[in-house]
């Protein structure tokens, strides 16, 4: 079906408007080096959609509800890598806009559906998915993180951290 040109250049211009307010909300940010747009992904903790933020050459999600932060495999070295010390303290100190749910037993990977295992990073307890190697970070945990991917003399750990497999069943 071939609708005709009046309905088509009205389509064409309401689709041309929706794309030219994404772009005007992108280039119009806070000069943080973040660009704000939407996750596909749910908060593990609070449910709510996780807002993917743009770091340099690659994306993260973070909550704006709890505040939590998922990685990618890989992605915690890029961002150790990539991000600037005041990019690392507004994600370390970043405000939660709601309460924040207590951690639970069971929470669900946001990626992959699988679940999250806890894994003790020198005293500080995070969320890693054991079939994607994601990792969750709740509000405050990303410094310590940081710390321990730089410091710590544990090839285990820091394997974890930066999301190399340590499963052989596949």
């Amino acid at each position: 079906m071939v609708l005709p040109a009046h309905l088509r250049i009205g389509y064409l211009s309401k689709t041309f408007k929706f794309f030219a307010e994404i772009a005007d909300i992108i280039v119009n940010q806070p000069s943080s080096g973040i660009v704000h747009y939407m996750s596909l992904f749910a908060c593990p903790r609070c449910s709510d959609v996780l807002d993917r933020k743009e770091v340099e050459y690659f994306e993260i999600d973070v909550c704006p509800t709890c505040a939590g932060i998922w990685l990618d495999a890989g992605e915690l070295v890029k961002l150790e890598l990539a991000a600037k010390p005041k990019l690392i303290a507004e994600l370390q100190n970043g405000e939660a806009d709601g309460p924040v749910p207590p951690p639970s037993q069971k929470i669900s990977c946001p990626a992959c559906s699988g679940n999250l295992g806890q894994l003790d990073v020198l005293g500080t307890t995070v969320d890693q998915c054991g079939k994607c190697q994601g990792l969750w970070l709740d509000q405050g945990e990303l410094s310590p993180v940081l710390t321990a991917l730089r410091t710590s003399r544990n090839p285990g750990l820091v394997n974890r951290l930066i999301g190399i497999s340590l499963n052989t069943n596949g």
